[in-house]
């Protein structure tokens, strides 16, 4: 998956970067009910000569079927090559990284903004913890630092 951001709207989405079953199963259906014409016409291309080389090779569903295959592998990425084109920037450095390794260029300067990531070892840290261990402690019989049976706490 990766995260695109739409610099206007700071909406920022996933994309799928894997095989893709519905291109696979629906061929030009799914980028034409997408309003994807371009990819939509990609696609039709390369059924139509996965029919022809089947055909030529004695069975043109093989073909058609091979050539589906292709499709459902290219698609991911003719799709977000698409988006950057109009637009969309990566949302994080793991995205501009799969950006780059695919080759597909992103204009201009891209900023990522720091995602929250809580502090470690923060004073609520140490307290939750703290509490976590003294309830484990009183819930089960344990022996303490110096080795003596601690029993549970009575029932209130």
């Amino acid at each position: 998956m990766v995260k695109l951001k739409n610099p206007q709207t700071n909406e920022v989405k996933e994309y799928s970067t894997g095989f893709s079953f519905l291109v696979f199963l629906f061929n030009i259906f799914l980028p034409l009910f997408r309003m994807e014409f371009a990819i939509a016409g990609k696609v039709f291309v390369l059924i139509m000569v996965g029919g022809v080389v089947g055909s030529m090779l004695g069975s043109s569903e093989i073909g058609v079927i091979i050539f589906s295959l292709a499709c459902g592998f290219l698609y991911s990425k003719w799709r977000i090559k698409r988006l950057v084109d109009k637009g969309m920037v990566p949302a994080n450095p793991a995205a501009k990284k799969w950006l780059d390794d695919n080759g597909i260029i992103v204009m201009g300067d891209v900023t990522f903004t720091e995602e929250a990531v809580p502090a470690e070892n923060s004073d609520a840290d140490k307290e939750t913890k703290e509490l976590c261990l003294s309830t484990a402690k009183e819930k089960a019989n344990v022996k303490d630092d110096e080795n003596n049976f601690v029993p549970p706490p009575p029932m209130k």
